[in-house]
C-alpha cells in the first residue's frame, strides 16, 4: 500500500525525496532591461523558459517503470483518464495500457498535503476515490478534485514548482506517475518504434544495402494502420502507393496469378511485408490482401519515400555502383567510408549529342550510351552501356584521365569525384566542421588577448555571468580598432548547478559553426575563477524588440530567408539548435539577423540521429516536443515558423492569456490551429501554415531539410542570389542607426558590480574550454 503525505507534530508536511538531478541550464544574457510590471495580455520579453533535466545517452539513466497491481475496473477507470488528457494525447493504446499498470497506487488521509505549493513537481495524479481541494496561497481554495479527476500533469513535462497545493477533505485513493519512470517509458517506446521498423525495412528485399542512416529516416515516417477481421488492405489492379509491414493479425493474399486466373492464396503472419510496388514506380496492384484476423500494420508511403531519398530506381542504383567499387580487387575497404561515398553520388543527365564532363573522377553509366574518343583527336575508343564504368584509376591513385565522351542517347551517369585520401578528409569534415574554430598558435596570435582588452560597460546580464563590451586598440596606426563582446562566466556559479560540461559543449558547437548569419565565436580562455567567450559585438539589438506589434511581409521574409540559411549551415553540421525565438537573433549594423545562444544546441549522432529532452521556450516548442516523443531537426523547422508568425502578427500563434499557464500553451500547440487575426497574403500564409503541420512528416522541409524551405517562392527575391545575400549587399529592408563601430546604445544600461567567487574545485572539467590565462 502506498502512502502519500502526512501529519508530523500536528503540522501537515508532505514526504519529500531531495532530487539530486543534474540540470542542464543555458547562460542567458539579457540585452534590455526589464519593462516593469504587463498584463497578462501583453507580449513579454522574459517568457518561461524549460530547463532540461540532465540529458543523457542511454534509457538506463531514467528509471523503468515498476508495475502495480490493480483491478480491471481500476485499469479503465484510469485508462479513461489518460484517453482525455492531452499529455498522454500522442500514445498510443498499449502505450496507454503500459503506463497504467505502472501508475502506483498512493493513499492520502483526510487532511493531509498531498502536493504543496512551491515544492517541485514530479507526478501526476489520478482520483480513484475521495475529494480533493485545490488551494493557492493568499488565495485560498480555487478548485476541488473528486473522483475521476486528475492533476500535475505538467510535472511530467518539465521540472517546474507546484502552482499550488492539494489537500485531502477525505480519506482518498489516488494512483500515481512520476517523471522519471514515465520519461523511462516514452524515451524507450518511442526508440524502439524507430528501432524496430528500422529492422523491419532492412528485411525488405528491395531496400536491403540501402545506408542505415537513410533506413531510420524512413522508418521514422511512418504509419500504423489497423484492420478489422474482413476488411480489404489491398484490391488487385490498383495503383499501389503504400507499403505495408504486417506487425499483428494475419492476412491473405489473394487472386494471385494471371488474368482470368487460375488464382492461389498466401496467408501472411506478423513480420511479413507486402505492396512493394509503391517504391517500383506505382505499378498496379498484383492480388487482393486481406485482413484475416484483426491486423496492425506499419506502412511507408511510396510519396513519402520519393520525397525523402529520391526515387528507389536512383536509391538502388546509388547502392549498386557503391557495391560495384568495393568489389574493385585493388581497393583496402578499410579505408572507405560506403555510407558518405553513398551520399556523395551524383546523377547527372545529357540529352544526345552533348558532351559529358569527365576529369579525375569514376563515372558509372546507368542508362543510355557513351562513345569516348581519344582526347583532342576524333578516334573512337569504345562505346559504353548501361553497368559500363570507367576512372577507377582515379580513386586509387588520384590520377586525372581527360578523355572526350558523347551521349549517343538520352543519358543518365552517377559521378564520384574524391578519391580514398579525399573521402578520409570529408569524413573528418562531416563530423568535425567543415570551417571548424582551430585553438592552435596561429590562430591565438590571431586575436588580441584579455590584458590587450580595454574593458567597456555591461551589455547584458545572465545566470553565470554577463557579456561587456571590449575593445582593442592595435599599437600600429595602420590598423583599425576592433570591438568584441567579451562573454564572462563564473566558474564556482556553473559548477554548482552542474553546467561545466554544458558550457564546454556551447562553445564546442559555436566552434564548428561558420555563417554569415550566426554570432561568430572568435576565441575562448579561461583563468582560474573564469571562462571567456570573445565573440562578435552586434550593435542593432534582439529581433524581438523590432517585431513588436509586427513588421511587413517584405521585412519579415527578409529576415526569414537569412534565418532560414544559418539554420541550414547548423543541421549540415548535424547539430540540432532547439531555442530560435527573436530573444535569440540580434539584428546587426547592415540589418541582417544573426543567430545567437547556442545553450540548448544538441550535437546529433549515429545514423538514428533523433533525441528527446522536453527543452526551450513552450510557445516555440513543436507538438512532437510538447508529448515528449523522439525528435530531430524538424523542430527548428518548426519554431522557425514559430517565427514567421510573430515577425508578421507581433506575438507568437500559441500565445496564452496568461504566459504563466504552460498547460495552455501546450493545448494550443498541440491543437496545431492557426488563426491570423490581420490579413496577410495568402501565400505567406500557406507558407506558414505548411511550416506550422502537427506531424512532422508532414511539415515543409521535413523530408530534405532547411535546405527545402530556402527554395520556396515566398522567399523571392531574396533566396534568387546566395552569394548576394551573404555578402549582404542586398539592401535590408530595416537598418538600425548606428553611429561607430563601438556603438552600443541599442543595450540598456546594467549595474557594474560583479560577483566573482574563487573557484577552488577541480579545473580538469573545464580543461575543453581554452586554454588558461593569469587571472
Amino acid at each position: 500500500m502506498g502512502t502519500c503525505g502526512s501529519k508530523i507534530n500536528g503540522v501537515i508536511k508532505k514526504d519529500v525525496e531531495d532530487s539530486t538531478e543534474e540540470t542542464r541550464t543555458s547562460e542567458r544574457v539579457s540585452r534590455t532591461s526589464d519593462r516593469g510590471s504587463q498584463s497578462n495580455t501583453e507580449r513579454q520579453r522574459d517568457r518561461n523558459v524549460i530547463i532540461p533535466e540532465r540529458e543523457a545517452d542511454g534509457a538506463e539513466a531514467y528509471y523503468p517503470p515498476k508495475y502495480a497491481e490493480k483491478s480491471e475496473e481500476t485499469k479503465e477507470i484510469l485508462l479513461k483518464i489518460l484517453n482525455g488528457n492531452l499529455v498522454f494525447s500522442g500514445l498510443d493504446h498499449d502505450q496507454k495500457i503500459a503506463i497504467v499498470k505502472s501508475m502506483a497506487e498512493c493513499r492520502v488521509k483526510k487532511g493531509d498535503i498531498l502536493i504543496k505549493q512551491g515544492d517541485k513537481g514530479d507526478a501526476f495524479y489520478v482520483v480513484e476515490k475521495g475529494r480533493f481541494d485545490i488551494v493557492v496561497d493568499g488565495t485560498g481554495k480555487v478548485a476541488e478534485t473528486k473522483a475521476g479527476g486528475s492533476f500535475g500533469e505538467l510535472s511530467l513535462i518539465m521540472n517546474q514548482p507546484r502552482a499550488a497545493s492539494v489537500i485531502a477533505t477525505e480519506d482518498s485513493l489516488c494512483w500515481k506517475i512520476d517523471r522519471k519512470p514515465f520519461r523511462y517509458f516514452v524515451k524507450s517506446t518511442s526508440n524502439s518504434i524507430i528501432d524496430q521498423n528500422y529492422k523491419e525495412l532492412q528485411l525488405v528485399q528491395v531496400l536491403q544495402g540501402l545506408p542505415k542512416a537513410h533506413l531510420y529516416k524512413l522508418a521514422a515516417h511512418t504509419s500504423k494502420e489497423r484492420y478489422q477481421a474482413g476488411e480489404t488492405i489491398i484490391t488487385r489492379g490498383e495503383l499501389g502507393d503504400k507499403f505495408y509491414m504486417l506487425q499483428s493479425g494475419t492476412v491473405e493474399c489473394q487472386r494471385i496469378g494471371p488474368e482470368g486466373g487460375p488464382y492461389s492464396k498466401i496467408e501472411l503472419n506478423p513480420g511479413a511485408h507486402f505492396g512493394e510496388r509503391a517504391f517500383t514506380h506505382h505499378q498496379p496492384r498484383a492480388c487482393d490482401v486481406v485482413a484475416k484476423t484483426n491486423v496492425v500494420c506499419i506502412t511507408l508511403s511510396g510519396p513519402d519515400f520519393e520525397a525523402l531519398l529520391g526515387s528507389l530506381s536512383q536509391a538502388l542504383d546509388k547502392k549498386l555502383v557503391v557495391n560495384v567499387i568495393r568489389g574493385l580487387p585493388e581497393f583496402d575497404s578499410k579505408k572507405w567510408d560506403w555510407n558518405l561515398m553513398y551520399e556523395l553520388l551524383q546523377q547527372r543527365e545529357y540529352a544526345p549529342g552533348s558532351q559529358l564532363e569527365f576529369s579525375g573522377e569514376f563515372l558509372s553509366i546507368r542508362q543510355g550510351r557513351v562513345s569516348l574518343y581519344e582526347f583532342g583527336t576524333d578516334r573512337l575508343i569504345s562505346t559504353l552501356g548501361p553497368g559500363d564504368y570507367l576512372g577507377e584509376t582515379f580513386l586509387l591513385s588520384s590520377t586525372v584521365m581527360s578523355k572526350n565522351m558523347i551521349a549517343q542517347a538520352e543519358t543518365k551517369v552517377l559521378a564520384y569525384a574524391l578519391s580514398a585520401n579525399q573521402l578520409i578528409q570529408a569524413k573528418e569534415k562531416n563530423e568535425n566542421g567543415e570551417d571548424s574554430f582551430c585553438e592552435d598558435k596561429k590562430d591565438k596570435e590571431k586575436y588580441p588577448s584579455l590584458n590587450q582588452l580595454i574593458i567597456k560597460q555591461t551589455l547584458g546580464t545572465g545566470t553565470f555571468g554577463r557579456v561587456k563590451l571590449a575593445i582593442y586598440n592595435p599599437p600600429s596606426k595602420d590598423k583599425k580598432k576592433q570591438v568584441y563582446a567579451l562573454k564572462l562566466l563564473v566558474k564556482s556559479a556553473m559548477v554548482e548547478l552542474n553546467q561545466a560540461e554544458s558550457i564546454v559543449i556551447e562553445k564546442l558547437i559555436l566552434a564548428k559553426l561558420n555563417h554569415p548569419f550566426i554570432l561568430r565565436l572568435f576565441s575562448t580562455f579561461q583563468s582560474r575563477d573564469i571562462c571567456y567567450f570573445m565573440l562578435e559585438f552586434i550593435q542593432g539589438g534582439e529581433l524581438f524588440s523590432r517585431v513588436e506589434g509586427g513588421v511587413s511581409e517584405n521585412e519579415a521574409m527578409f529576415f526569414a530567408t537569412g534565418i532560414c540559411d544559418a539554420l541550414d549551415h547548423i543541421h549540415t553540421k548535424n547539430v540540432i539548435y532547439r531555442d530560435l525565438k527573436p530573444e535569440n537573433v540580434l539584428i546587426d549594423s547592415q540589418g541582417y539577423p544573426r543567430i545567437v545562444d547556442f545553450g540548448f544546441a544538441k550535437q546529433l549522432s549515429g545514423p538514428n540521429k533523433r533525441t528527446d529532452t522536453i527543452l526551450g521556450t513552450p510557445e516555440y516548442l513543436s507538438p512532437e516536443c510538447v508529448l515528449g516523443r523522439g525528435y530531430s531537426y524538424e523542430v527548428d523547422l518548426w519554431a522557425f515558423g514559430v517565427l514567421v508568425y510573430e515577425m508578421l502578427i507581433g506575438r507568437s500563434p500559441f500565445f496564452a492569456h496568461n504566459p504563466d499557464d504552460t498547460m495552455a500553451i501546450f493545448r494550443l500547440i498541440v491543437s496545431a490551429k492557426i488563426n491570423f487575426p490581420k490579413k496577410i497574403s495568402e501565400s505567406v500564409d500557406q507558407f506558414v501554415r505548411s511550416l506550422l503541420a502537427k506531424h512532422p512528416k508532414d511539415r515543409l522541409g521535413a523530408h530534405q531539410g532547411a535546405a527545402h524551405i530556402k527554395s520556396s517562392q515566398v522567399l523571392r527575391p531574396f533566396n534568387s542570389d546566395w552569394n548576394q545575400l551573404r555578402s549582404k549587399s542586398i539592401q535590408a529592408p530595416y537598418v538600425p542607426s548606428v553611429s561607430k563601430i563601438d556603438d552600443a546604445s541599442h543595450f540598456d544600461p546594467y549595474p557594474e558590480d560583479m560577483d566573482i567567487k574563487p573557484f577552488k574545485g577541480s579545473q580538469k572539467q573545464f580543461t575543453k574550454f581554452g586554454p588558461f590565462i593569469e587571472n
